[in-house]
């Protein structure tokens, strides 16, 4: 399987901090390029339009843990234990909709997360540092697949803002300010 790194260094030498409007078109680059290297048919989703399993698998949670390790830790924090309360949260989302019943799927949504500079941790408050006392807050994969949080995810409510037409920030990070 290619690593996340990997195909990004190839994907026109793409640095994330300059990924636009095409990151979702990347991330499904991505995700289709890691089907073909692993050469799998099986479980594809509806992601690109391909028909749900018939009979999806039970949710893979070691697998999803293991993806969310490889493409977003770090920065974003590793989880080091994965029962009770976390399992049911994942396997609720991964049971909500046939089109999340794919690893390929889970690959595509950690891509989008990694294209949000406020989920990467990578905003500051507008004084360019956080006040005493104040520790810098970075979403893990519980947050991640929280009934409440995944939907904004989807939604792009973290995306970074895009420019206006004018060239000017459009409220960029509505009183954050990037690294």
């Amino acid at each position: 399987m290619i690593k996340f790194e990997d195909w990004l260094a190839q994907a026109d030498n793409v640095p994330l901090a300059s990924w636009g409007p095409t990151h979702t078109k990347l991330a499904e680059m991505y995700a289709r390029a890691v089907l073909e290297a692993a050469g799998a048919q099986e479980n594809q989703g509806t992601l690109f339009g391909d028909e749900p399993d018939p009979d999806p698998s039970p949710c893979p949670h070691q697998k999803i843990v293991a993806m969310y390790h490889e493409m977003l830790c770090p920065p974003l924090r590793q989880m080091r234990a994965w029962s009770g309360n976390r399992e049911e949260m994942l396997r609720a989302r991964w049971n909500e909709d046939p089109e999340r019943q794919s690893l390929m799927w889970w690959r595509a949504y950690f891509a989008k997360v990694r294209t949000s500079s406020f989920l990467m941790g990578q905003l500051l408050p507008v004084s360019g540092v956080y006040p005493a006392g104040v520790r810098k807050w970075k979403p893990d994969l519980e947050w991640l697949v929280r009934p409440n949080n995944l939907p904004k995810v989807i939604e792009g409510a973290y995306d970074d803002d895009k420019p206006d037409p004018d060239g000017g920030a459009a409220n960029y990070g509505r009183g954050l300010k990037t690294l």
